[in-house]
Parts: structure tokens; sequence; C-alpha cells
């Protein structure tokens, strides 16, 4: 699964639009071209036919905060003022959620109802490239607070 933000799309864009999709045996990559270069991938899965999960990738950056929520309240507690989109995260206040499935596979995460049971489809409609949209949103959004607002240099130094 890759990471978020990728310096090759490897998938093709249909006539110069702006996303694409890459098809993989358990998910979709919904890829999104980034102004300045570079790309963004959203991963998108369908669980037990009935609902969409949306995961914005970040490796390993989030793991120690999903395992340990005493680290993860003094790092909310540190970086409130200044990264308030990250502490709202960590805190679980915000839209989408930090989930990692695995050491090296944590992020944003973000599902979606759909109705009736889900297949390949999904890949259709419109409410899905809007909500993976804004989880692309949220995630860049949260990057740029990390790099240029974020007190604690050594969470700064791991992006």
């Amino acid at each position: 699964m890759r990471t978020f933000i990728q310096q090759r799309a490897e998938a093709v864009f249909y006539r110069g639009q702006r996303r694409t999709a890459r098809f993989h045996k358990d998910s979709i990559e919904l890829i999104f071209k980034l102004d300045g270069g570079g790309y963004a991938v959203v991963h998108a899965m369908v669980i037990e036919g009935l609902q969409v999960i949306l995961f914005a990738n970040w490796g390993t950056y989030f793991w120690q905060l999903t395992r340990n929520k005493q680290l993860r309240g003094n790092v909310q507690k540190a970086a409130k003022k200044a990264c308030p989109l990250w502490t709202d995260l960590l805190a679980d206040r915000a839209k989408f959620s930090m989930f990692g499935f695995s050491e090296d596979f944590t992020g944003i995460l973000l599902p979606i109802e759909l109705e009736g049971e889900v297949d390949v489809t999904f890949i259709g409609y419109p409410q899905v490239w809007k909500a993976a949209e804004e989880l692309k949103d949220f995630a860049l959004a949260i990057r740029k607070e990390i790099e240029d607002s974020c007190p604690l240099m050594a969470w700064k130094e791991r992006l």
C-alpha cells in the first residue's frame, strides 16, 4: 500500500484530468495530481460489501500515537495551539480518524456509507470522489501544519 505523498503517479491520467484510479487486488488507489508536483494517493477499500473505507497512508508516522494513549495526550498538549487540525485528529474531534492497520500502515481514515451492497462500481460514485478529495485536503493541511508550525521537532523531522 503506497504512502500518501508520491513522486510518481504509476497510473495514466485521462485527457489531462487531475485525478485517476489504479486497481489492486484488495484496494483501489484514488490518485490526485498536486500543485507544484507530486501526487496524493488515497486508498479505497470495500469492507464486507457494505462500506467503503478511504485511507491516506502515512507509513509508520502515526504508529506510536495509535498505540500509546499517554504519548498521544502529551503530543496533543504540546502542539495544541500551533497545530489545531492535528490535535483535533489526535483527540478524535475531527471528521476523520487516525488509524493503524499495522506498524507500516498508519494514517487517516474516513468511512463512507453507501446505499445497498457495495462493489467495484463505487469508483463511479461522485460522493466517493468528493470524500476522497476532502480526505486528501485534510491530510495535506495536517502535513503543512506540522511542517510549518509544530513545536515538536522530532515529529516535524519524521515527515
